[in-house]
């Protein structure tokens, strides 16, 4: 019999008298254990068989003389130990074991156990490994310990976890789950069936997730992401694994909200997932700082810093329940030092595009100096992990912005008719011209000491094999160079070659149009851009807008008559339904259409916030599948932040700031504009001639889909 048989179906207890419960089977186990009246020299057994349990009913009696005049077989007899022929199989039928005192008989039985390998140890090694960001090391720990039991569920999603983090989508994407979610058994226990199903839909969230990076069609990316009912309200019981669960349903939240998804939306509202602030109690209480780190990091990206506080907090803020609730535990807490340091260093890039950047970017960064301090001095190889370089990047992050007249480093685009497209943390940004118009790149004036930073953090997560790490690196450092080319060839590698991330490749491509001058650079532009595909079905896109956009740039690379002003704009119509109403409007304002027109000017607004959602600082927006540029443990978590009123024309010289007053706070949700797909970063317009009549300029979204 098996382990589980044994384990979760065990026999009645025998009598403790002796006697037998069922007459039947006590007469059964007689005739196997004890010799026959007539021959003490010997030990005679029945043969098994299924008719034991039948051949005393009226059909079978044809057969009952049959099996009374069948031979006996011999067993081997070893002094008073009694051994069964291998040769006969087991019973069919359970039997208890019937003890009589008066008659002990020394027996052996076979017993084939399902054992499982322990692996804890292995496992807390390999995920050690992981949250440092060494994923090289990860890898070949998990070849040399883990590979051999890969099929086994758990196993197997703790890898893939591992190659999403480190951004590995291809790789991830070549997994084949049918063996372990559909050949495995593992009983009908109802807690195996539970633990079986949430590891697969952990594993088809990690799959749908990366889908949205490595192709370009909604559909696919549909097909693995599961039923809010399945895992909403959110328990205050809360395994690793449920953890991450919810964090990868919220970055997925955009795709199911959008109209022609064909699927239940994701809650908005962070409260509608469950009760944060007793849950908050249960990790604090458990000490699973990382956890704690997963979520509530991931709850800024999707909802905003200040719905995140409020919900997990009530009162309280990040800052005072990291002084309060997760004191170091000792110098050698290493695993809690690195989280304080990661959370902070997280929470700086998040606000890192708000307008007042220091009083909060420099705040966060300013109270993870201690941690990073601390853990040069206590443990200095850590210095080379990712929590490390995620702090060093936030550093060198906050110098780019710092001095500009917005936060955004290429402000300077919405001084151009088309659209500047400011992705909401750390990312490259595109222009979407009208016609032909081309800005250029112009980074701010940084000396070329800042440079050094961002080239040792890229040099370190190479050695880690930390994909994502890299092109977070590859990105700031082209922000600041002037001459961005080897860059943006990097990266575009590094993307294509090695992550397999063509929806990161799309937003370089969309980039390098700023950068391309001469007629054999924007021929291959051109090129790239038509390698990516001829999409169909503009409502079957994980990204419309970036759609759109690639669809213009095209249209101006390719066109020969540059005075058609409107004719760029125009490629992007078929995509109009898809689009967010911000860039519908500046569709609207370049190109002619047959349809009635508002009277009043298409402004660049969001709609007012829903009175269920609470009020709320400037929210941060993440990607569906990670997606606003990076996943919850990447650096890059954009932040969408508050509009200002701008002049139609370009600002003086002497505009070096914004007055806090001109500012539109953004407390809505920032996925819900009235188009149903999601805002992806920041985006400016400035009216051309024929629309100088404009008094105003506004910033809008980028509809990341």
């Amino acid at each position: 019999m098996s382990h589980e048989e044994d384990s979760r179906d065990p026999n009645p207890a025998p009598d403790p008298s002796g006697a037998s419960r069922s007459k039947s089977r006590g007469q059964v186990w007689r005739d196997f254990l004890e010799p026959p009246k007539q021959d003490h020299g010997r030990t005679l057994a029945l043969r098994p068989r299924s008719k034991y349990s039948t051949h005393s009913h009226p059909e079978n009696q044809g057969s009952q003389s049959e099996e009374r005049s069948a031979p006996r077989v011999l067993v081997e007899r070893d002094g008073d130990r009694i051994r069964f022929p291998e040769s006969l199989g087991a019973p069919k039928e359970k039997f208890d074991v019937i003890c009589t005192p008066g008659r002990p008989r020394d027996a052996t039985v076979r017993l084939n156990l399902g054992v499982f390998h322990d692996l804890d140890d292995e496992l807390e090694e390999f995920n050690r490994y992981v949250r440092r960001g060494e994923f090289g090391t990860a890898r070949a720990f998990f070849d040399e310990h883990l590979l051999a039991h890969i099929a086994y569920p758990w196993v197997f999603v703790q890898y893939a976890e591992m190659l999403f983090e480190m951004g590995d989508y291809k790789s991830l994407l070549q997994l084949n789950a049918e063996p372990v979610f559909r050949l495995t058994q593992f009983g009908n226990r109802h807690e195996d069936v539970e633990a079986m199903r949430r590891l697969e839909i952990n594993w088809r969230l990690l799959k749908a997730s990366s889908l949205c990076h490595s192709q370009h069609e909604l559909q696919p990316v549909l097909d693995e992401v599961c039923q809010p009912h399945e895992i909403i309200p959110v328990s205050a019981n809360l395994g690793s694994t449920e953890v991450r669960i919810i964090c990868l349903a919220m970055n997925l939240m955009s795709v199911t909200d959008r109209g022609n998804a064909g699927v239940t939306a994701l809650p908005s509202d962070l409260a509608d997932w469950g009760n944060w602030s007793r849950l908050y109690q249960e990790l604090q209480a458990q000490g699973r700082i990382w956890d704690f780190r997963d979520l509530f990091t991931t709850a800024c990206v999707c909802f905003g810093i200040t719905s995140a506080e409020e919900q997990f907090f009530g009162l309280g803020t990040i800052v005072e329940s990291l002084r309060d609730d997760w004191p170091p535990l000792g110098d050698d807490d290493e695993s809690s030092l690195l989280a304080r340091l990661d959370i902070f260093a997280t929470m700086a890039l998040l606000s890192v595009n708000q307008v007042k950047v220091e009083s909060l970017t420099e705040t966060y960064l300013y109270l993870a100096g201690p941690q990073a301090e601390a853990l040069i001095t206590l443990f200095p190889h850590l210095v080379k992990s990712r929590p490390f370089l995620r702090f060093i990047i936030a550093q060198s992050s906050i110098s780019l912005r710092r001095g500009k007249r917005s936060q955004l480093a290429y402000d300077y685009l919405a001084d151009f008719p088309g659209l500047g497209v400011f992705p909401l943390g750390i990312d490259t940004p595109y222009y979407v011209p009208v016609g032909m118009e081309n800005p250029g790149w112009e980074p701010p004036d940084l000396p070329e000491s800042s440079f050094e930073p961002l080239e040792m953090a890229l040099n370190a997560a190479k050695e880690l094999k930390d994909y994502r790490m890299q092109a977070l690196c590859i990105k700031e450092l082209a922000l600041r160079s002037r001459e961005p080319s080897k860059y943006f060839e990097d990266l575009g590698r590094l993307q294509t070659e090695t992550q397999d991330d063509m929806e990161g490749y799309l937003t370089t491509c969309l980039a390098r149009y700023l950068i391309k001058k001469d007629k054999e650079s924007k021929a291959k532009l051109l090129r790239d851009l038509n390698d990516l595909g001829a999409w169909q079905a503009p409502s079957n896109l994980v990204s419309p807008s970036k759609a759109c956009a690639r669809d213009i740039i095209k249209r101006a690379l390719s066109s020969s008559h540059p005075t058609y002003t409107a004719q760029s704009v125009e490629a992007g119509l078929r995509y109009y339904q898809w689009l967010p109403e911000p860039f519908q409007g500046f569709i609207d304002e370049h190109v002619e259409r047959p349809r009635p027109r508002p009277s009043t000017p298409t402004s660049h607004l969001f709609e007012q916030p829903r009175p269920s959602v609470p009020k709320r600082q400037p929210s941060f927006e993440r990607r569906s599948n990670d997606i606003p540029t990076y996943y919850m443990h990447d650096v890059a978590l954009p932040l969408i932040r508050s509009r200002r009123e701008r002049q139609s024309t370009p600002p003086l010289e002497e505009q070096s700031h914004v007055v806090e007053s001109d500012l539109i706070d953004i407390e809505a949700d920032p996925r819900r504009l009235s188009s149903s797909a999601p805002p992806r970063g920041n985006v400016t317009s400035r009216p051309i001639v024929e629309d100088e009549a404009r008094s105003k300029e506004h910033e809008i979204i980028d509809p990341l889909d």
